[in-house]
């Protein structure tokens, strides 16, 4: 993800491409205050959406296809513990936006998910952390089910 030409070249090797989802996100908790380590966490989560987007733009124009966002709900509350998940995200949210007014008029729809609360290895630390995963089932509208 953080080789701009290896990534334009896997995409570029696509034959009709139709969808890109831009799902890659990194994680290095509290590292994250370290730039270096903030740098990687944006590369990977944000930098290379845009690559990609920018990448798949012609086939995705030519196919009337879509590019489909992963956001995450610290775009838009924060995370004193990953600065710069939560900036990526909140970017994610920023460039959906902003891609979705320029490729519009190439038939291209651009759309933004952000989940909540999923159990994955990366949410292991939310869950471990009482104050947050109280918090977290309130904003939930179907609440959060216990394993």
């Amino acid at each position: 993800m953080t080789d701009t030409n290896a990534l334009q070249s896997s995409i570029g090797a696509a034959d009709g491409l139709a969808v890109l989802i831009n799902c890659a996100g990194i994680s290095r908790d509290r590292d994250e205050y370290q730039l270096n380590q903030f740098d990687k966490v944006l590369s990977v989560n944000l930098r290379a959406a845009m690559v990609a987007s920018e990448t798949a733009r012609p086939m995705l124009a030519n196919n009337g296809g879509s590019i489909i966002n992963l956001a995450f709900m610290f775009g838009t509350f924060g995370s004193k513990d990953q600065p710069a998940y939560a900036a990526s995200k909140g970017g994610i949210v920023q460039l959906t936006h902003s891609l979705a007014e320029e490729y519009a008029n190439e038939g291209v729809r651009v759309n933004a998910i952000a989940p909540g609360w999923i159990d994955t290895p990366l949410g292991e630390g939310l869950k471990a952390d009482k104050v947050t995963s109280v918090r977290i089932p309130g904003r939930t509208p179907m609440g959060h089910r216990q394993k």
